[in-house]
């Protein structure tokens, strides 16, 4: 009787899993066929960016477009499309400098993990300098060459970079997670969390932290 019941616990648990792997590509598939939401500005080529955001997946990108900031905004699926412009809270370029924040709805109000699918791509002048903050979801920021000051809260976070000589101050941390840097040839130091500081010959400083997730540094081709 028991091997019976452990054999259905483990059918509807498999099942279970099935059903959400159909939901998630279900969700994949109707996003792909999804318009974003976009917003534009003007922005110097040397300008500074400052992002907060409170849940979502970021990705930030150079603009092939130069001088020019872009926000998209996809939503997982059609139904969600018409409320991404209200999570825009604020968009503002005002003497070389943009200010963004935004707001996405969770998806259960005391689950500080849970959220909707909406990913957000920022596309900026691929000098620029960059300030982000994320509360919960993944940040990847590629391609963008200045002095970066990132932290996420909840999630991973990932940085490349093109020349091993691109920053002259790395300062980076976790307090739960490890950390895995390309630039470094020793491991970070630490037990739950992990950090490193160090100097280098290069131009631009990175400072990169997490709470609880992974952060990785990576040299752009090789991700």
């Amino acid at each position: 009787m028991r091997r019976l019941l452990l054999l259905a616990a483990l059918t509807v648990v498999a099942c279970a899993g099935a059903v959400a792997q159909i939901s998630a590509a279900a969700r994949t598939t109707d996003a792909d066929h999804v318009e974003p939401f976009v917003m534009e500005r003007n922005l110097p080529a040397d300008g500074a960016v400052v992002l907060e955001m409170n849940v979502g997946d970021v990705t930030i990108k150079p603009n092939p477009t130069a001088n020019r900031i872009r926000l998209e905004i996809r939503a997982d699926h059609q139904g969600a499309q018409a409320s991404l412009a209200d999570a825009v809270k604020r968009f503002d370029v005002a003497g070389g400098r943009a200010a963004l924040e935004l707001r996405f709805p969770k998806d259960h109000e005391h689950c500080v993990s849970c959220y909707s699918g909406s990913t957000v791509t920022l596309y900026v002048p691929a000098q620029s300098l960059l300030k982000v903050k994320l509360g919960v979801g993944d940040l990847t920021v590629q391609g963008v060459r200045g002095d970066k000051d990132l932290h996420v809260g909840i999630g991973d976070l990932h940085i490349g970079f093109d020349e091993s000589n691109e920053y002259a101050h790395i300062e980076t941390s976790t307090h739960i997670g490890d950390i895995e840097d390309a630039l470094q040839t020793r491991e970070a130091s630490g037990f739950l969390g992990k950090s490193e500081d160090f100097s280098r010959q290069g131009h631009f400083h990175l400072r990169a932290s997490v709470g609880i997730g992974d952060l990785k540094l990576f040299a752009e081709g090789n991700s």
